[in-house]
């Protein structure tokens, strides 16, 4: 088992690297790690993520009682148990506010997964689950029906959340809508985004398997229209 320490040193460093990438404004969004199996590490709420102390992280339980650490966790809270409830594979939890695949959202279009091939391989799809109200039990219930298809959702008009088999594969998936967004939106200023081709994406999902990734299937671009950088079915 990882000691304790070790684990709160990682979520601040996560935080850190997030902040850094303006993906934590304020106080925004909120990290967690699973511990045990029935205990979890924790991010208090209203902290900026890019300045806690490893002090600052909570330790709490599935029924969300404080068992070390002083403060309050996350008012997200629910969404991470949800999460950790229902995959239990899952043991870290990245809730941020990335501003390109927020603006996605906000201008209600979907981030098109089958442009770049790493999107493919090593995220997976990338389900809208509609809008949640911050804060509220809404985020947790909006989620769950979406837990075995994927692995990152978006919130509309919030932000995103990614779930990993570790911390690391939490930021990676983070990083990498959010660089997928970015792409979308310089390449629609540039001309009309272009999806891979329907048999090239059968390549990369056997490439997907090989890398163990068994959730999240066959991606088609049929009958998606790549309209002003979203994708619309």
């Amino acid at each position: 088992m990882v000691p304790l320490f070790k684990i709160r040193e990682a979520i601040v460093k996560a935080g850190y690297r997030l902040f850094l990438q303006g993906m934590l404004p304020g106080g925004d969004g909120n990290i967690s790690v699973r511990v045990e199996e029935s205990v979890f590490a924790i991010t208090p709420s209203l902290v900026s993520k890019g300045f806690l102390a490893p002090a600052d992280i909570l330790l709490i339980s599935a029924s969300g009682k404080v068992l070390d650490g002083t403060g309050k966790p996350t008012t997200e809270l629910p969404l991470h148990l949800t999460v950790y409830e229902g995959r239990p594979d899952i043991n870290a939890v990245v809730h941020t506010h990335p501003p390109y695949v927020t603006a996605f959202s906000v201008a209600g279009k979907k981030l098109p997964p089958c442009v770049l091939p790493e999107i493919v391989v090593r995220v997976g799809s990338i389900v809208d689950v509609g809008y949640a109200t911050p804060s509220t039990d809404e985020s947790a219930f909006a989620i769950k029906p979406y837990l075995e298809e994927s692995d990152v959702f978006i919130l509309k008009n919030h932000g995103l959340v990614a779930i990993g088999t570790s911390l690391e594969e939490a930021v990676n998936l983070t990083e990498s809508v959010e660089h997928l967004a970015r792409v979308i939106f310089i390449a629609n200023s540039l001309g009309e985004p272009e999806p891979i081709p329907q048999s090239k994406l059968e390549i990369l999902m056997d490439m997907r398997k090989k890398f163990g990734k068994k959730r999240i299937s066959i991606y088609s671009c049929e009958g998606c229209v790549l309209d002003k950088g979203g994708c619309e079915r």
